[in-house]
């Protein structure tokens, strides 16, 4: 049986150098459900590449994934 759903949420601005090993610690989790959202915060480096592939690292988790880009927010 499993428990209440767990929102991990990781906000970013720049930092797609980081953001990798921050998913992979989330998802070395062994809880779930759980479901991982990632905002990036107006990103001008290549953040919003990683996003196809740290979906898919997600999925074969069986961690619920959502991406959202927003303006810089400052």
């Amino acid at each position: 049986m499993s428990g209440p759903l767990v929102s991990c949420i990781i906000p970013t601005f720049n930092r797609c150098g980081l953001l990798p090993r921050a998913v992979e610690s989330i998802l070395a989790q062994s809880y779930r459900p759980m479901e991982l959202v990632i905002v990036n915060d107006g990103s001008t480096d290549q953040t919003q590449s990683l996003e196809p592939v740290l979906q898919q690292q997600a999925m074969a988790a069986g961690v619920d994934w959502v991406f959202f880009t927003k303006e810089n927010g400052g």
